[in-house]
């Protein structure tokens, strides 16, 4: 059976990893807002690719202000720009430890899910060939593979 990683993650990684998680969420806190989801529906949609977009229209505010509309207020404009490249810098660096957290538990559910797999048939085998105790075992776990089980854990998914 190939096993594609093998790392010891320590406890005191994991609680050092939330801990500074929970200071940074503090730390940008007073400055993050909750917006319900009925109030993101009229929001546009503006992806990476419009920020220098903005930035250039922002660059262009003080070359060229005779452009500038009236009611455009150049100064709130500056410093929504500076915040959201600040955000766009923090977004990229959650999105790096995110991938890698994604990648490294793909691996690891991966090789879990093949080496429960491999104790799962073991079991099947020896409850159909008679084993009491491995019928016992074989009936707790069958109830991940029973299709739309409601008495699965997870109503049945095997993700």
């Amino acid at each position: 059976m190939e096993n594609r990683i093998s790392i010891v993650l320590p406890p005191e990684v994991s609680a050092a990893f939330h801990a500074k998680m929970l200071e940074a969420a503090n730390l940008i806190k007073p400055y993050m807002v909750d917006v319900t989801d009925k109030g993101k529906e009229p929001l546009l949609k503006v992806g990476d690719i419009l920020t220098p977009f903005i930035k250039k229209c922002l660059d262009y505010t003080g070359t060229d202000p005779e452009y500038v509309p009236k009611y455009l207020d150049v100064e709130e404009f500056a410093r929504d720009t500076a915040a959201l490249l600040i955000m766009d810098g923090m977004n990229s660096a959650i999105d790096k430890v995110n991938a890698g957290i994604d990648d490294t538990r793909a691996l690891l559910a991966n090789d879990a899910y093949a080496e429960a797999t491999a104790y799962y048939r073991s079991v099947r085998d020896a409850a159909r060939s008679g084993d009491a105790k491995a019928k016992v075992i074989y009936e707790d776990l069958s109830k991940w593979f029973t299709k739309g089980s409601s008495k699965a854990p997870g109503g049945g998914k095997t993700n």
